[in-house]
């Protein structure tokens, strides 16, 4: 599953390279050290804007799906990765599974954009390409 995430993430930055500065990093591995050493994040600085970056954390769900703890983490990692930046950032969560309503609400009241049913770099490279220009009309 982690070689599924780094390749989607991979070829995701490798797709949004004409949208921006991509790279890939290691931010919210950090907080799980021994469970996600592969598993990184996309960081993109639309138009090369270095004032701002999109974080994107993508994780395949696993068979059982995400546990509550897993949903209940989202403020420390967005807070971890806001204070470890330097510039504004808009935090990304995006997954291969249908989100229930309650949780993906949950998450955006909280300023996580939610990205669900996302199962290759191509459909993550669009979603993030249309909601950026949503987001800045």
């Amino acid at each position: 599953m982690a070689n599924k995430e780094l390749s989607i993430v991979s070829d995701a930055a490798n797709i949004l390279k004409e949208f921006g500065g991509a790279s890939l990093v290691y931010a919210t591995a950090e907080l799980s050290p021994f469970s996600n050493q592969q598993k990184p994040d996309l960081v993109i600085h639309p138009a090369n804007d270095k004032n701002i970056a999109l974080f994107v954390e993508y994780k395949i769900a696993p068979e059982n799906g995400f546990r509550e703890s897993f949903w209940n983490a989202f403020d420390e990692k967005k807070t971890f990765v806001k204070e470890s930046s330097e510039v504004s950032i808009d935090y990304i969560f995006a997954t291969n599974i249908k989100i229930q309503e309650k949780i993906k609400s949950e998450l955006e009241s909280h300023d996580i954009v939610v990205f669900d049913e996302v199962c290759d770099a191509e459909k993550l490279s669009s979603k993030i390409k249309t909601w950026y220009s949503n987001a800045n009309k």
